[in-house]
């Protein structure tokens, strides 16, 4: 999150400079329409975060005039920094993420504010948020035992998805209808008679593709006489059929070695 303070106004901010500079001039007269409007434009552009995350970097900096003069305490190296992201409360009792570690860059201040504290979890748990929460980040400078407000911003937080250290979903697995039909008894109740050829016989049965794959086992129920018949993927002849076999019409020695066996 990168943020430009504006000397004199605690509660707005920019994420550029040039941003800062316009609003800046939009705060000195904010009754014209065109200066709100500017003004809108310029602080909705202030990130989101999101409560969890374990190193948010920000990069901080502040102007006090329009014609874009860096802050002085910015760059000085003895002035310290102290963020705080909470609610205003004059106990603070509700600070949920800070730090006091910052760094020098050119014209800005650089930090990390972790946002994977329970205070903060606690806190955005608070409704259940379905939608990001506003919090206040206050930032405060210290200068020779002289502390200073600096700002006192309003950041939307928002509730993660995850929880926790991440790690891969179960990936979802597929089963081919063939598998699928391999794997449970098949109710043929339209099956009237076992031989004959046709829709209503078990011969005519399209055997060994999608409908009745090798291996499946189906349930017949001709003449309320229930048996089960195991698809096998040998072919036999008509003249080796026996007790308990079924030679399907569509069986072929070589494209489809199929016969219907009841177990």
């Amino acid at each position: 999150m990168t943020i430009y303070l504006v000397k004199g106004y605690l509660d707005y901010a920019a994420t550029t400079l040039a941003d800062a500079q316009a609003l800046l001039t939009a705060l000195a007269n904010p009754a014209l329409a065109a200066n709100q409007a500017a003004i809108d434009r310029i602080t909705d552009k202030l990130e989101t975060l999101v409560q969890g995350d374990t190193g948010e970097p920000i990069v901080l900096s502040s102007i006090d005039d329009t014609a874009g003069t860096y802050s002085s305490w910015v760059t000085d190296a003895s002035t310290t920094l102290a963020l705080g992201l909470g609610d205003p409360d004059p106990n603070g009792g509700t600070l949920y993420a800070s730090t006091l570690s910052s760094t020098i860059s050119g014209s800005t201040r650089l930090a990390t504010l972790a946002l994977n504290t329970n205070a903060l979890a606690a806190a955005c748990n608070r409704g259940r948020m379905a939608r990001p929460a506003p919090f206040t980040l206050q930032i405060r400078t210290t200068t020779a035992g002289v502390t200073e407000t600096r700002g006192l911003i309003t950041i939307q937080i928002s509730a993660p998805v995850f929880a926790g250290t991440t790690q891969d979903l179960t990936p979802i697995s597929y089963v081919t209808t063939p598998a699928a039909r391999a794997g449970y008894v098949i109710n043929v109740s339209g099956v009237t008679s076992l031989t004959g050829g046709g829709a209503t016989t078990l011969d005519g049965q399209e055997a060994g593709g999608t409908s009745y794959p090798v291996g499946s086992i189906i349930l017949t129920s001709d003449g309320n006489v229930g048996r089960q018949w195991k698809l096998i993927g040998t072919y036999i002849a008509a003249t080796d059929l026996a007790l308990g076999k079924i030679k399907p019409t569509n069986s072929d020695a070589t494209l489809n070695p199929v016969y219907w066996q009841l177990i």
